[in-house]
């Protein structure tokens, strides 16, 4: 072999080696890039869903946007949710929240990026309590029944169970009803009875003002 042949075999094996090299550091390179596809087995938008108890009695409505089921988890995804939620015969509410994670075995729900709890009139009596659930159903959803006396309270996030009827909430909320308003740093509730408890409240006391007047 001459001194040209050997000078294009060598420039010919600088070449391959190069290559080789090349192409093994793109694969190290492109690997990690694989990302694994959640378990999502459906999705649906525009949801309504009721949901009854034995006797065939209703114990919430709902509406989302969107919903879409994580089959690892068993768990709901809901955007924009509205759940219309009679807890008890003299007890209901409206649970309103951006995102919410929804476990319809276990009854427990996550509401996250916003949430709104708002009690509702009461109902005196198993027939009339279906009566306005029927009569609610066919109304605007952005329509609750309230009155002067109905609780308002409004926080970041919120956990419930369907099941035993409690939620509560470890961040800053502000509860109002009527005129009175007041700030808490946590809470717990038994929607079913009413019973609320709040960590370290806060109120703003505005006194009225001051005029002084001559004793004589």
């Amino acid at each position: 072999m001459n001194n040209k042949n050997k000078i294009l075999f060598v420039l010919a094996l600088l070449v391959l080696v190069t290559v080789s090299w090349f192409l093994s550091r793109e694969a190290e390179i492109e690997a990690p890039l694989n990302v694994s596809t959640p378990d999502i087995d459906y999705e649906a938008t525009d949801i309504e869903a009721v949901q009854t108890n034995a006797e065939g009695e209703t114990e919430y409505t709902l509406t989302a946007k969107s919903l879409s089921h994580n089959n690892a988890t068993d768990k709901d995804g809901l955007v924009d949710i509205t759940m219309d939620w009679q807890a008890s015969a003299e007890h209901r509410y409206r649970l309103t929240a951006s995102l919410t994670d929804f476990n319809q075995q276990e009854g427990r729900v996550v509401m996250s990026e916003g949430f709104q709890l708002l009690s509702q009139d009461s109902v005196k009596s198993d027939t009339d309590n279906q009566k306005n659930l029927d009569n609610d159903q066919q109304q605007n959803a952005d329509s609750p029944k309230t009155s002067a006396n109905s609780i308002m309270i409004t926080g970041k996030s919120l956990t419930a169970n369907t099941n035993t009827k409690q939620v509560k909430t470890t961040e800053p909320l502000t509860f109002q009803q009527g005129d009175n308003q007041f700030t808490a740093q946590g809470m717990t509730a038994n929607l079913a009875t009413g019973d609320y408890e709040f960590d370290h409240i806060e109120i703003e006391f505005q006194p009225s003002q001051r005029i002084d007047k001559p004793l004589f």
